[in-house]
């Protein structure tokens, strides 16, 4: 039997969901997949913001609710030779320089530990992110890539959310809590084929 495959999670989603009080739709669709992971430069940067940002601060608990109950899991960055060969190949950096720069820093560790697990351990991963540049280079080095969008489409699916009223209440929540987010009419979470067999 197969190992569970990997959802490697980046900060911007998590944050949103955790600050909206929807990590449950988070986890709950997440998990169909596989097992949800994080680096731990990840969980610093949303435990920093949740502690700095007042309104991020409800993603604090809710975050580490998740942590503590080791449904997500958190990946050391502590250099070993095939992280430290990940991040270089990725960013043109040596590891210890890298890690000094903050800028887009989870990002970069979400693509590098999945790269690490995928070529070293042959897993078959999947990063959330949704920045565009982020997912973007995902992408060029091959990654299976998941958003926002892509989460609550699947939530409908799997009837977590059951109507359109719901689903607008919910993208409107998350999109409060992340600058990037279009208008929920400039995706696909409306489209009636989602939606057939289900209450609208």
């Amino acid at each position: 039997m197969s190992e569970p495959r990997p959802v490697i999670l980046d900060a911007g989603p998590c944050l949103a969901f955790c600050a909206a009080g929807k990590q449950r739709i988070l986890h709950d669709t997440l998990t169909l997949v596989g097992d949800l992971m994080a680096p731990t430069t990840v969980d610093d940067e949303i435990r920093h913001k949740a502690r700095s940002d007042p309104r991020f601060a409800r993603a604090l608990s809710n975050w580490i609710g998740l942590v503590d109950s080791n449904r997500v899991e958190l990946l050391p960055d502590e250099q070993t030779k095939a992280l430290a060969a990940a991040v270089s190949r990725i960013d043109g950096t040596p590891f210890a320089e890298r890690m000094r720069q903050g800028k887009n820093l989870g990002e970069l560790m979400v693509i590098a530990h999945a790269l690490v697990l995928r070529e070293d351990e042959g897993r078959d991963v999947i990063v959330l992110i949704d920045d565009g540049a982020g997912a973007r280079i995902a992408s060029r080095w091959g990654l299976k890539v998941m958003n926002t969008e892509g989460v609550l489409m699947s939530a409908i699916r799997h009837r977590f959310i059951t109507d359109k009223a719901t689903m607008r209440k919910t993208y409107n929540l998350l999109r409060a809590f992340d600058d990037g987010l279009v208008h929920i009419d400039q995706t696909r979470l409306l489209e009636a084929s989602l939606w057939s067999g289900s209450a609208r």
